[in-house]
Protein backbone atom coordinates (compact mmCIF):
# COMPACT_ATOMS: atom_id res chain seq x y z
CA UNK A 1 0.00 0.00 0.00
CA UNK A 2 3.09 2.39 0.68
CA UNK A 3 3.89 1.62 -2.65
CA UNK A 4 0.33 2.84 -4.19
CA UNK A 5 0.82 5.81 -1.89
CA UNK A 6 3.82 7.10 -3.27
CA UNK A 7 2.89 6.30 -6.89
CA UNK A 8 5.46 3.82 -7.02
CA UNK A 9 5.49 0.99 -9.82
CA UNK A 10 3.80 -2.19 -8.87
CA UNK A 11 4.43 -5.76 -9.86
CA UNK A 12 2.08 -7.78 -11.28
CA UNK A 13 1.29 -10.17 -8.75
CA UNK A 14 0.94 -7.03 -6.44
CA UNK A 15 -1.35 -5.36 -9.07
CA UNK A 16 -3.30 -8.86 -9.40
CA UNK A 17 -3.91 -8.47 -5.57
CA UNK A 18 -4.79 -5.06 -5.83
CA UNK A 19 -7.49 -5.91 -8.42
CA UNK A 20 -8.91 -8.71 -6.03
CA UNK A 21 -9.14 -6.27 -3.17
CA UNK A 22 -10.74 -3.72 -5.29
CA UNK A 23 -13.35 -6.51 -6.36
CA UNK A 24 -13.96 -7.24 -2.84
CA UNK A 25 -14.91 -4.00 -1.66
CA UNK A 26 -16.77 -2.84 -4.69
CA UNK A 27 -19.05 -5.76 -4.16
CA UNK A 28 -21.29 -4.92 -0.98
CA UNK A 29 -21.20 -1.21 -2.26
CA UNK A 30 -22.78 -1.95 -5.16
CA UNK A 31 -26.24 -2.58 -3.84
CA UNK A 32 -25.65 0.11 -1.39
CA UNK A 33 -25.06 2.72 -3.89
CA UNK A 34 -28.04 1.76 -5.81
CA UNK A 35 -30.26 2.18 -3.07
CA UNK A 36 -28.52 5.57 -2.18
CA UNK A 37 -28.51 6.60 -5.55
CA UNK A 38 -32.85 6.21 -5.43
CA UNK A 39 -33.16 8.36 -2.35
CA UNK A 40 -30.91 10.63 -3.68
CA UNK A 41 -33.08 11.15 -6.84
CA UNK A 42 -36.03 11.12 -4.82
CA UNK A 43 -34.60 14.00 -2.68
CA UNK A 44 -33.25 15.83 -5.54
CA UNK A 45 -36.30 15.56 -7.60
CA UNK A 46 -38.78 16.40 -4.26
CA UNK A 47 -36.08 19.75 -4.04
CA UNK A 48 -36.56 20.70 -7.52
CA UNK A 49 -40.72 20.68 -7.30
CA UNK A 50 -42.37 23.88 -6.38
CA UNK A 51 -46.30 23.28 -5.11
CA UNK A 52 -47.92 25.89 -5.93
CA UNK A 53 -48.07 28.45 -8.43
CA UNK A 54 -48.05 31.36 -5.98
CA UNK A 55 -44.18 29.60 -4.79
CA UNK A 56 -43.51 29.31 -7.97
CA UNK A 57 -44.42 33.13 -8.74
CA UNK A 58 -42.72 33.96 -5.25
CA UNK A 59 -39.07 31.47 -6.40
CA UNK A 60 -38.26 33.68 -9.52
CA UNK A 61 -39.83 37.09 -8.53
CA UNK A 62 -42.47 37.63 -10.59
CA UNK A 63 -46.22 37.27 -10.12
CA UNK A 64 -48.97 34.11 -10.46
CA UNK A 65 -49.95 35.77 -14.47
CA UNK A 66 -46.20 35.43 -16.05
CA UNK A 67 -46.08 31.60 -14.42
CA UNK A 68 -49.08 30.75 -16.05
CA UNK A 69 -48.18 32.67 -19.51
CA UNK A 70 -44.76 30.89 -19.36
CA UNK A 71 -46.82 27.32 -19.20
CA UNK A 72 -48.50 28.92 -22.36
CA UNK A 73 -45.42 29.62 -23.76
CA UNK A 74 -44.22 25.71 -23.28
CA UNK A 75 -42.50 25.74 -19.36
CA UNK A 76 -42.67 22.14 -18.67
CA UNK A 77 -44.74 21.47 -15.50
CA UNK A 78 -45.41 18.07 -13.85
CA UNK A 79 -47.92 16.17 -11.53
CA UNK A 80 -47.67 14.79 -8.57
CA UNK A 81 -51.06 13.84 -6.45
CA UNK A 82 -52.97 14.73 -8.90
CA UNK A 83 -51.74 18.50 -8.99
CA UNK A 84 -49.84 20.83 -11.03
CA UNK A 85 -46.29 21.30 -9.48
CA UNK A 86 -43.90 23.16 -10.86
CA UNK A 87 -39.83 22.37 -11.76
CA UNK A 88 -37.31 24.89 -10.43
CA UNK A 89 -35.38 24.49 -13.37
CA UNK A 90 -37.80 25.23 -15.97
CA UNK A 91 -38.60 28.30 -13.63
CA UNK A 92 -34.76 29.35 -13.53
CA UNK A 93 -34.80 28.93 -17.19
CA UNK A 94 -37.82 30.90 -18.49
CA UNK A 95 -36.65 33.83 -16.22
CA UNK A 96 -33.62 34.25 -17.32
CA UNK A 97 -34.31 34.13 -20.85
CA UNK A 98 -37.74 36.40 -20.47
CA UNK A 99 -37.14 39.54 -22.72
CA UNK A 100 -34.34 37.83 -24.73
CA UNK A 101 -35.77 34.54 -26.17
CA UNK A 102 -38.82 34.37 -28.64
CA UNK A 103 -41.41 32.50 -27.25
CA UNK A 104 -44.17 31.25 -29.29
CA UNK A 105 -46.77 33.80 -28.16
CA UNK A 106 -43.64 36.67 -29.40
CA UNK A 107 -43.18 34.98 -32.38
CA UNK A 108 -46.65 34.94 -33.44
CA UNK A 109 -46.67 38.44 -32.61
CA UNK A 110 -43.82 39.50 -34.70
CA UNK A 111 -45.31 37.47 -37.18
CA UNK A 112 -48.59 38.73 -37.45
CA UNK A 113 -46.93 42.52 -37.37
CA UNK A 114 -44.60 41.42 -40.35
CA UNK A 115 -48.41 40.11 -42.08
CA UNK A 116 -49.75 43.67 -41.62
CA UNK A 117 -46.62 45.60 -42.77
CA UNK A 118 -46.56 43.86 -45.41
CA UNK A 119 -49.93 44.44 -46.77
CA UNK A 120 -49.95 48.09 -46.16
CA UNK A 121 -46.76 48.21 -48.09
CA UNK A 122 -48.29 46.35 -50.44
CA UNK A 123 -51.96 48.47 -50.25
CA UNK A 124 -49.37 51.87 -50.82
CA UNK A 125 -47.58 50.31 -53.98
CA UNK A 126 -50.51 49.73 -55.50
CA UNK A 127 -52.47 53.30 -55.04
CA UNK A 128 -48.84 54.37 -56.20
CA UNK A 129 -48.91 52.21 -59.68
CA UNK A 130 -52.90 53.46 -59.43
CA UNK A 131 -51.75 57.36 -59.32
CA UNK A 132 -49.60 56.65 -62.17
CA UNK A 133 -51.70 54.95 -64.49
CA UNK A 134 -50.51 51.92 -64.57
CA UNK A 135 -53.45 50.26 -63.10
CA UNK A 136 -56.88 51.21 -63.64
CA UNK A 137 -59.76 51.18 -61.17
CA UNK A 138 -62.32 48.04 -61.02
CA UNK A 139 -65.07 50.85 -61.38
CA UNK A 140 -63.30 52.16 -64.27
CA UNK A 141 -62.73 48.65 -65.92
CA UNK A 142 -66.20 47.70 -65.54
CA UNK A 143 -67.89 51.26 -67.03
CA UNK A 144 -65.47 50.77 -70.20
CA UNK A 145 -66.52 47.28 -70.58
CA UNK A 146 -70.06 48.41 -70.47
CA UNK A 147 -69.67 50.77 -73.06
CA UNK A 148 -67.83 48.22 -75.23
CA UNK A 149 -70.83 46.40 -74.91
CA UNK A 150 -73.24 48.50 -75.43
CA UNK A 151 -71.49 49.71 -79.01
CA UNK A 152 -71.01 46.17 -79.79
CA UNK A 153 -75.02 45.61 -79.02
CA UNK A 154 -76.07 48.44 -81.19
CA UNK A 155 -73.90 47.35 -84.46
CA UNK A 156 -75.20 43.88 -83.92
CA UNK A 157 -79.12 45.16 -84.05
CA UNK A 158 -78.25 47.67 -86.72
CA UNK A 159 -76.61 44.89 -88.71
CA UNK A 160 -79.59 43.57 -90.58
CA UNK A 161 -81.22 47.30 -91.72
CA UNK A 162 -76.54 47.68 -92.75
CA UNK A 163 -76.84 44.32 -94.41
CA UNK A 164 -80.39 44.32 -96.46
CA UNK A 165 -79.15 46.97 -99.33
CA UNK A 166 -75.54 44.90 -99.84
CA UNK A 167 -77.07 41.29 -99.90
CA UNK A 168 -79.42 42.21 -102.53
CA UNK A 169 -79.01 40.23 -106.08
CA UNK A 170 -76.44 38.43 -104.17
CA UNK A 171 -75.78 34.66 -104.47
CA UNK A 172 -76.32 33.00 -101.16
CA UNK A 173 -72.36 31.77 -101.10
CA UNK A 174 -71.68 35.99 -102.01
CA UNK A 175 -74.07 37.29 -99.06
CA UNK A 176 -72.54 34.59 -96.46
CA UNK A 177 -69.13 36.20 -97.25
CA UNK A 178 -71.05 39.77 -96.93
CA UNK A 179 -72.38 39.01 -93.51
CA UNK A 180 -69.11 37.27 -92.37
CA UNK A 181 -66.58 40.04 -93.33
CA UNK A 182 -69.22 42.79 -91.25
CA UNK A 183 -69.59 39.97 -88.31
CA UNK A 184 -65.80 40.03 -88.58
CA UNK A 185 -65.59 43.87 -88.53
CA UNK A 186 -67.67 44.49 -85.23
CA UNK A 187 -65.79 41.68 -83.31
CA UNK A 188 -62.69 43.40 -84.51
CA UNK A 189 -64.26 46.59 -83.17
CA UNK A 190 -65.26 45.11 -80.17
CA UNK A 191 -61.91 43.34 -79.30
CA UNK A 192 -59.95 47.11 -79.36
CA UNK A 193 -62.63 49.08 -78.54
CA UNK A 194 -61.09 52.36 -76.42
CA UNK A 195 -63.31 54.43 -74.41
CA UNK A 196 -63.65 58.02 -75.38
Amino acid sequence: MTRVRNNQPLSRPELAELDEFEKMSEEPKKNSRKSKAKNSRAEIAESEIIETQEAAALFVGRNARTIRRWEKEGMLTAGKDGKKVYIRSQLKQFAEHEGKKSTKTKLKKEESEANIKATRDERERIQLEILKKEWVKKADYDKRDVERIQVVKKMLLNLPRKAVPLLRGQTPARMQEILKKEVIFIIDLFANYKTP
